[in-house]
């Protein structure tokens, strides 16, 4: 992945700022496929655009990802230390999928970016109202059906081919409680975790751009194109240390 520099970075920082969860996200992985022309975002699965947001924020942050979660049982706070090698891996399958379970027959595909940008917000993804657009044919005994009708056993098969898959387009992680000792699936958003760490690193650069254009007129550019370890010397001989 091509490196990013202070700038390029604040330039995406600025351009996501006013956009929706949604489009934020696909603006984030845009760029870490930039070099990829070819490729068309919109026709990529959910995984494969997590792929390349987690690409990112190793480049960008490492690989090692602090979460917070809060266990539905107890109600305890729990720091997540995660690591992203740790992620599951493998390639979206784009082929064609099938489920047959109770008289229920479904053949459907992986969602595409595409689809999720045609749910009503709504919807927040729901399984059934996705199926409305990447299920191919449902049927119960021959008769045809829709999503609407799929009972919750067949939508479990369903979310557990899916995820089968599309092993990256996880929404949630398996974490258990170290009060209660109960488990739980804490949600996992890859496009809003980096969104907020991008933010975080981008109000805290543009304070040391403040504070270094004071004490020493520089511009903006000036800073920027410092290291980081040069731009920390110089801060703390600003503040006088």
């Amino acid at each position: 992945m091509q490196a990013f520099s202070a700038t390029r970075l604040l330039a995406l920082w600025e351009r996501c700022g006013v956009l929706s969860g949604r489009r934020r996200g696909a603006v984030l992985a845009s760029a870490a496929s930039v070099e990829d022309s070819a490729a068309d975002p919109q026709a990529s699965t959910l995984g494969e655009r997590n792929a390349a947001l987690l690409a990112l924020r190793e480049a960008w942050f490492g690989s090692r990802l602090a979460l917070t979660a809060a266990c539905p049982h107890c109600r305890e706070q729990l720091e997540l230390d995660l690591d992203l090698s740790d992620l599951p891996r493998g390639e979206a399958n784009h082929g064609e999928l099938v489920t047959e379970l109770d008289g229920w027959h479904v053949r459907f595909r992986v969602p595409r970016l595409a689809d999720l940008e045609q749910l009503p917000r709504s919807s927040g993804g729901d399984a059934q109202a996705l199926l409305e657009y990447c299920a191919l044919d449902i049927r119960y005994e021959g008769l045809p059906r829709s999503a609407a009708e799929l009972p919750p056993a067949v939508l479990a098969h369903i979310d557990a081919a899916l995820l089968a898959a599309d092993p990256r387009g996880l929404g949630s992680l398996d974490v258990g409680c170290s009060a209660c000792e109960r488990a739980f699936s804490a949600p996992l958003d890859i496009a809003s975790v980096l969104w907020h760490e991008l933010d975080a690193w981008a109000h805290h650069t543009l304070a040391e751009v403040h504070t270094l254009a004071s004490a020493y007129g520089w511009r903006e550019a000036d800073v920027l194109a410092l290291s980081a370890q040069r731009r920390f010397l110089y801060l703390q001989l600003a503040a006088g240390r």
